[in-house]
């Protein structure tokens, strides 16, 4: 489309017309922006860009001054419950800590690196507008739980399922190498080998005859092994349960169990 450039003779100025279905110098027409978003949705930036024959970097333009223009001002007034986790882009070489809103799962922070710092912004806003945090669910890590200490200290802090798991599963497999590597008999060692993922993967879950004798038979070889496994599998009952009472008491008896076991990397 050729635009009309417009001199007038009384100022001696040159202007452009204004073209109302395009915001801007930009080389494309807010209907084609709009398109693009929706595409978006469906689809990777690469996915759109080939799918329309415009570069990478046009289809990357349109969405972030979308999602500049809806989502740099948040309303965070009614903020109540939030969830914090870092993700890797760039293949792994770099991460971001994003911040959620449990309730209704927008995304409310998105902060650069996995320090305490990339949330710094978020609390400044919180404070600012003098919002009330009541619960965090984040990982393990310690900057994460330090900066949920440092500015909502009033904030019930929560382990969320997949990682309490996921430590859980990461000790049951060093307390699964402990054993192999301190058996002598190279029979028993056989056996133990490549038990990895039957040891972590939900017991319910293996139908495989073969593979559920080869577990019961690793179980068999060593006593703190087959406790650790079993504490694994009882620790998911937690979660199970309807109220806070009934899974505490689950918990307690957890932590008894785990402690008279008497193996080092549980109790």
């Amino acid at each position: 489309m050729k635009v009309q450039r417009l001199y007038c003779k009384e100022c001696k100025t040159c202007r452009q017309e204004h073209i109302h279905f395009v915001t801007g110098k930009r080389s494309y027409t807010n209907k084609f922006s709009r398109f693009v978003v929706e595409l978006s949705r469906i689809g990777t930036i690469k996915d759109v860009a080939n799918f329309l024959h415009v570069s990478w970097d046009t289809v990357k333009d349109i969405q972030k001054r979308y999602l500049k223009r809806h989502y740099s001002n948040l309303d965070i007034s009614r903020l109540k419950r939030i969830g914090i986790d870092e993700f890797a882009v760039s293949k792994g070489h770099t991460y971001k800590t994003i911040v959620v809103d449990l309730e209704s799962g927008r995304v409310i922070h998105i902060g650069d690196g996995k320090g305490s710092g990339a949330l710094d912004k978020f609390w400044e806003k919180v404070k600012k507008k003098g919002i009330n945090i009541e619960a965090v669910a984040t990982d393990f890590s310690a900057a994460f739980i330090s900066s949920v200490l440092s500015n909502a200290p009033e904030a019930t802090l929560v382990f969320d399922h997949f990682h309490v798991v996921k430590l859980l599963n990461d000790t049951i497999d060093q307390i699964r190498r402990d054993v192999y590597h301190q058996e002598r008999d190279l029979n028993k060692r056989k056996v133990l080998k490549g038990t990895r993922w039957l040891l972590l993967c939900n017991g319910k879950d293996i139908f495989d005859a073969k593979f559920k004798t080869r577990l019961e038979n690793a179980l068999k070889l060593n006593e703190p092994l087959a406790q650790a496994y079993y504490l694994k599998e009882k620790l998911k009952e937690i979660w199970m349960q309807r109220d806070k009472e009934q899974a505490k008491v689950i918990l307690d008896d957890w932590i008894k169990q785990a402690q008279e076991s008497k193996i080092p990397r549980l109790c």
